[in-house]
């Protein structure tokens, strides 16, 4: 098994387009499941993945671990991912797990 501990980033870009953004992150407790969305298409960032909560795209993996994380998941390898904890408010860490892979 692999795990990572990836702060999510981007959020108050994402509330600029989607309002509700701003209530669906402050009604997430530690334990809610999300879903990682790759974006190789992101004119800013090839291995860009997205922190979706039903269906909405809440913010981002931050860039340092998005370049990890991205292969595995477009490699097919199974993971879950929830949120871990607050950094602050507006800033969940997102606990994600592989446990296909081996710890390096």
């Amino acid at each position: 098994m692999r795990e990572f501990s990836a702060l999510a980033r981007g959020a108050f870009y994402r509330i600029k387009e989607n309002p509700e953004v701003e209530s669906i992150i402050l009604s997430l407790s530690a334990g809610d499941e999300v879903v990682l969305v790759p974006e190789p298409t992101n004119r800013f960032d090839p291995n860009a993945i997205q922190i979706h909560f039903e269906s909405t795209n809440i913010a981002f993996v931050g860039k340092e671990w998005a370049a990890i994380i991205a292969p595995l998941i477009t490699e097919g390898h199974e993971y879950t991912a929830k949120i871990d904890y607050f950094e602050s408010t507006m800033s969940p860490v997102i606990q994600i797990i592989f446990p296909d892979l081996d710890e390096e």
